[in-house]
């Protein structure tokens, strides 16, 4: 199970059903809740990857969830990495993809 630990925007929706659309399991950590109960929260749903993003920890203030999160063992996956593996070829397939969705699903499944 993957977490997904983002604001109510956007980028969580479109994170949350890309993970989906490639039979990934997302669970919405709620990052109001403090560290503690995000650690049991992750314990209990057996979470051991947390995506989230650079900006999103500046800006709300959470660098030190971020780090207690990579001290429980859990990876985190920067969104803002993510954009740079991201090649032209990545973005045409995608475009093409998105005219044919279940065939392409198909194919890659």
């Amino acid at each position: 199970m993957t977490g997904l630990l983002m604001p109510n925007m956007t980028a969580s929706a479109v994170a949350f059903f890309g993970m989906r659309a490639f039979n990934i399991t997302p669970c919405m950590l709620n990052f109001s809740t403090g560290v503690k109960n995000m650690l049991a929260c992750c314990k209990a749903a057996k979470i051991s990857t947390v995506v989230t993003s650079k900006l999103f920890l500046r800006q709300g203030g959470l660098q030190e969830t971020a780090h207690a999160l990579k001290q429980a063992g859990l990876k985190l996956i920067y969104l803002e990495d993510l954009k740079k593996q991201i090649t032209l070829w990545d973005k045409l397939v995608g475009w093409a993809a998105s005219y044919f969705p279940r065939r392409y699903y198909k194919l890659i499944r």
